[in-house]
């Protein structure tokens, strides 16, 4: 579970992001954007809420990306469903385009299957993709003049040499899975096709790459298997995070491993890194991110680093199950660095889990209060049914729930049939838990953990007292201790 919402991703403390007043910035409900995919409209969703901290400053952008798309006569709209308006946007829709937590932003290209947008929401960055999708092509590249001026793309070009223009349509649903690349084609016979002898090439990446087509079919030619080869030639050795932070989450590497300092000191450290970094690459990614830089500030929050504290931090991020692993050390050096990974690969590293204090009174009321720390001896003990309620301090839903839970827990504190049941609440934005089940996808998230076999149900009905009194009466168990087998004497 994660610090920030339990859901998101640190990808997404790229830009901050909100809901403004910007009245191009429409939003939009569930059959609004029924009405759009079926029409073939092109446009953005942003899935927002207006209580997410992460959700700041979207609406400022949006201007910007409108004059870009005028002048270019793009026709690309910009929308959003509010996460807060049960008439707006239900979990249905949410869990049919996969929506994980909010702000989550797809793109429509006239058809209903949505493209994740993962990258800086700069109006100009926001313009660069959509211009890419909508009017994504394949260019023929036929003289050396056109090959060198090919190359100059800043953001990457893949060149493929082929024999004929009936090969073209082999290449079309690569290039269609890699908006941000330039793609083009030479024939064999061209000038500049003449010039080059494999069969496909990178250029304006970090590490340019080129394979003939025996290598391209046997190492990269099945699905997804050549972006995730071109993605990480784009990625330097040591990336900037959040500036690039886009390349380091789309690369497909498991894990990421940021370096946390002052600017002179990852200057010094870089050569060092780059030696690990080599040794790592396609294992590991290696980022830096910069004490004494603004816009990281949000990423050092993420990372537990306080100002005061002189450590050099090292955090390695896992970026399919968004836990991470922490080292802080005085003085950090290749040694040292080279050492930990070591353990980390041998899986000696314990996973970091976050966890408020637990509070003297936690046990006093009937709402128990749990922390990481009494979780699992709490939440997870055979002899109760645990009823547990997983909040946000911003969520406005938590704490109007919050009268009836109370009196959820004082009626079952007052039925006989519920001697074994716990009512407990525990703050996901400051607890790090991992209870086995799935992760928390928003808040309020109300869970039993059964009595005897910790069997867990989430509650999806209505919460009101009444209600989820009847969930825990048709749910709740008897303690039934396991019998220990008795053994005959000699």
């Amino acid at each position: 579970m994660l610090s920030k919402m339990g859901i998101l991703c640190l990808s997404l403390l790229i830009v901050p992001f909100v809901l403004g007043a910007n009245e191009d910035f429409k939003t939009i409900g569930r059959d609004e954007f029924e009405e759009k995919v079926k029409a073939g409209e092109k446009f953005f969703l942003a899935f927002v809420r207006k209580s997410c901290e992460h959700c700041k400053k979207l609406a400022e952008k949006i201007p910007e990306f409108e004059k870009l798309a005028k002048k270019a006569k793009l026709d690309v709209k910009f929308y959003r469903m509010n996460a807060d308006s049960a008439e707006l946007l239900d979990k249905e829709l949410m869990d049919e385009l996969k929506i994980p937590g909010v702000p989550t932003i797809y793109f429509y290209n006239g058809d209903r299957k949505g493209i994740h947008y993962n990258a800086p929401r700069e109006g100009q960055d926001l313009f660069n993709f959509a211009n890419n999708v909508v009017n994504h092509e394949i260019k023929q590249i036929k003289t050396k003049k056109q090959l060198d001026e090919f190359k100059k793309s800043s953001s990457g070009a893949i060149l493929f040499i082929l024999d004929s223009e009936k090969d073209v349509e082999k290449i079309a649903e690569i290039s269609h899975s890699m908006y941000d690349k330039l793609f083009g084609y030479a024939l064999k016979k061209s000038e500049a096709g003449k010039s080059l002898s494999d069969y496909v090439y990178a250029y304006g990446i970090a590490k340019p790459l080129s394979l003939n087509k025996k290598d391209y079919e046997e190492k990269v030619g099945e699905k997804g298997a050549f972006a995730k080869w071109v993605k990480l030639a784009s990625l330097q050795l040591i990336s900037t995070f959040p500036k690039e932070a886009a390349d380091i989450f789309s690369a497909g590497i498991e894990h990421v491993l940021f370096y946390i300092e002052h600017s002179k000191a990852i200057e010094e450290a870089i050569p060092w890194l780059e030696k690990l970094a080599t040794k790592k690459r396609g294992k590991l990614i290696f980022a830096t991110i910069d004490r004494d830089d603004e816009s990281t500030k949000d990423a050092l929050e993420f990372f537990g680093i306080e100002p005061q504290d002189t450590r050099t931090a090292v955090r390695v991020f896992s970026t399919s199950t968004k836990q991470q692993y922490r080292l802080d050390f005085v003085p950090l050096d290749e040694g040292v660095l080279k050492n930990w990974l070591n353990q980390f690969d041998q899986g000696l590293v314990d996973v970091y889990r976050k966890s408020q204090a637990l509070p003297e009174e936690w046990n006093e009321k009937p709402v128990k209060i749990l922390v990481n720390d009494n979780f699992e001896s709490v939440a997870l003990d055979p002899e109760f049914n645990v009823f547990v309620k997983f909040y946000a301090p911003w969520c406005t839903h938590c704490q109007n729930m919050l009268p009836e839970f109370e009196d959820l827990a004082k009626k079952a504190q007052k039925s006989k049939k519920m001697k074994n049941v716990v009512i407990a609440k525990i703050d996901a934005t400051e607890n790090d838990i991992d209870d086995g089940f799935k992760e928390i996808e928003g808040f309020p998230t109300l869970r039993l953990y059964k009595a005897n076999s910790n069997d867990v149900i989430e509650y999806s009905g209505d919460r009101t007292t009444e209600e989820m009194f009847k969930f825990l009466e048709e749910n709740v168990e008897k303690y039934e201790p396991k019998k220990t087998e008795e053994k005959d004497e000699l």
